[in-house]
């Protein structure tokens, strides 16, 4: 049953504007201007605009998300396998990639699954803080509401991306689809449109006990997310910028939780800030460097540790995240408090 638990007290972490900016709306933007815009030259545009944000928005989150992990002896404790163990594990998938044509395919071929379903999860974790912070509390079904529509729209896509015969190639490595058999396809869609039908049902049942709505910023995240995957493959200008875009949604979240542990200054923020810049060029720009100084090729290199570090960050996000620990969740509520440092 879903209760309303008064007035939220702080829906938001920094303001509506502020919030929407980050949690998707700054992309729904973008996408319409791109569909406005859409053009050779626009295209040209967008990926030099995106191999620049990589620096500053992509690669900074995979950075943020390692300082999240081994930010303490405690956290390291608390996940010895995920922090001692499981790097060398992924790592090693990397060395496939560099070391064996025969099964380079394997790896980019789970990430290429992976990945969405990681951006899913994302978002669905975004609309559920949202809520909380609120002061909403969702029932269990309410809850697969959210998780069968947002997770169907990535199933939808994988199906028909994994139906083709047509090799995928991830830069210059190639792997085959699953196979899936093109009648799953429409299935997969008309899942997608039952999911849509049961989440629409439920936000308008919840409005009917509650006598107002959910807070649109509680569903802006997942919304956003459906619309990635579903409007955005119809423009490759928008559709290379949507790793910068789920980027931009954590980075300002896992920010909020190092300034409660830190206390908010500008000196905090400017070395998180910093950290975080460094990883990521550290992890993307330097370790293929000195991969390909070892005598592999550049770009070979770059997709061994681009699905090695990705694969790593999924599995670590699903560890480090889980709402049901107040140690995650409660740091997540209420305010941040304002230390000079």
């Amino acid at each position: 049953m879903v209760q309303w638990l008064g007035m939220p007290v702080q829906p938001y972490f920094f303001g509506p504007c502020r919030d929407a900016f980050f949690a998707g709306g700054f992309s729904l933007l973008a996408l319409v201007a791109f569909f406005l815009l859409d053009s050779p030259d626009t295209a040209a545009w967008s990926l030099r605009a995106s191999l620049l944000l990589l620096w500053f928005v992509n690669w900074p989150h995979f950075s943020a998300t390692l300082q999240r992990l081994y930010h303490s002896k405690e956290n390291i404790l608390a996940h010895p396998f995920s922090a001692l163990v499981s790097p060398l594990l992924f790592a090693g998938l990397g060395a496939i990639v560099l070391c064996s044509p025969l099964y380079a395919s394997v790896p980019v071929h789970l990430y290429a699954l992976w990945a969405p379903f990681h951006f899913s999860s994302q978002s669905l974790g975004i609309s559920f803080i949202y809520a909380r912070r609120s002061g909403i509390e969702l029932s269990l079904w309410q809850r697969r509401a959210f998780v069968w529509f947002c997770h169907s729209s990535f199933l939808a896509m994988t199906a028909q991306v994994e139906s083709s015969t047509t090799l995928q190639r991830f830069g210059v490595v190639s792997y085959p689809t699953l196979g899936v058999p093109t009648f799953l396809v429409p299935v997969a869609l008309a899942v997608f449109g039952g999911c849509f039908i049961f989440w629409l049902w439920t936000l308008i049942q919840w409005k009917r006990k509650n006598e107002r709505a959910l807070p649109w910023i509680v569903l802006l995240p997942i919304s956003t997310q459906v619309i990635w995957f579903t409007l955005g493959p119809f423009s490759s200008s928008f559709n290379q910028l949507v790793p910068m875009f789920h980027s931009l949604q954590y980075l300002p979240i896992v920010w909020w939780m190092s300034m409660k542990e830190e206390g908010v200054s500008l000196r905090a923020s400017f070395q998180w800030a910093r950290t975080n810049f460094l990883g990521g060029a550290v992890l993307f720009w330097g370790l293929p460097s000195a991969i390909a100084l070892a005598g592999f090729p550049l770009d070979l290199a770059q997709i061994a540790v681009f699905t090695a570090i990705n694969l790593h960050h999924f599995y670590i996000d699903g560890i480090i995240w889980k709402l049901r620990n107040p140690r995650v969740s409660s740091p997540l509520m209420g305010t941040l408090a304002h230390v000079a440092r």
